[in-house]
């Protein structure tokens, strides 16, 4: 495959990705009305990886690919836990232009981790055509990005962004210096394993309320775990084989448009 074809692959997935996270909020809105969003989350990031089992252990593992996987498992339960603590004072789709910090960082990041280099004039016009669409074709009404930032909620959830950062930027990096291999299923296995195991842990105490759910809970939250976690994530480890981790990071701004225009 050419390198425009790698690319235009690495493209084409991220953006089936960012269809595929769009479609969770409506599902995980009906699911936190009975359940506290962290051990929700949990369970189906355990779910996903319970069904990863089969194709995921085929790959050999040492003491060095485990705690690289650990560390990506604990950036993404920071990024959950970040999101949902964020949510509860800050409004998604104002979150959302807070995320458009996250895609320059993350190339700032790659540059010196990576010594990966990306040309910051595409990465500047796309998060400001983000921006712009956001702030006054989404929003009811245009946010003061001052006043966005002082807010408790958005300082916790900018802690959430440095995760998302580092996840992308570790991921690529230790393909590329052959510290993982190449195979995003085995990848993805572990890095959800460890963040289930994490935020089941953090939201122990209710847990219960998961377990007295029923069966149109239940397969709302195996679509979730099938969908938007086991698929998603496996796309983003391929794209990042083939993409810059800043223009992988990029895609999740997208997301909001796709929650804006799905008819949900």
């Amino acid at each position: 495959m050419s390198g425009i074809s790698t690319r235009a692959a690495g493209h084409g997935e991220m953006l089936v990705w960012s269809l595929l996270i769009g479609t969770s909020f409506p599902i995980a809105e009906y699911l936190v009305r009975d359940a506290h969003p962290l051990p929700l989350t949990g369970v189906r990031f355990l779910i996903a990886a319970l069904l990863l089992v089969p194709v995921a252990t085929r790959v050999a593992i040492n003491p060095r690919r485990l705690i690289i996987w650990a560390i990506l498992g604990a950036l993404l339960a920071v990024f959950f836990w970040a999101q949902f603590h964020a949510l509860r004072t800050v409004g998604s789709i104002e979150l959302s232009l807070l995320y458009l910090l996250s895609p320059p960082g993350t190339a700032i990041l790659a540059w010196y981790a990576n010594r990966e280099y990306l040309h910051p004039v595409p990465l500047a016009a796309f998060a400001l055509v983000l921006y712009l669409v956001i702030q006054y074709l989404i929003l009811p009404a245009p946010t003061d990005l001052v006043a966005l930032l002082a807010r408790p909620g958005s300082q916790v959830y900018l802690l959430g962004c440095a995760a998302v950062i580092g996840y992308a930027v570790l991921s690529r990096g230790a393909i590329l210096r052959n510290w993982l291999p190449a195979a995003a299923a085995t990848t993805t296995f572990w890095s959800l394993l460890f963040a289930g195991v994490l935020l089941c842990l953090v939201g122990v105490t209710r847990l219960p309320e998961v377990a007295q759910w029923h069966w149109d809970h239940w397969w709302r939250l195996v679509y979730l775990a099938v969908f938007t976690s086991i698929l998603s994530y496996w796309l983003m480890q391929r794209a990042l084989q083939k993409l810059h981790p800043a223009i992988v990071v990029a895609y999740g701004a997208v997301v909001p448009l796709w929650v804006a225009l799905l008819p949900f």
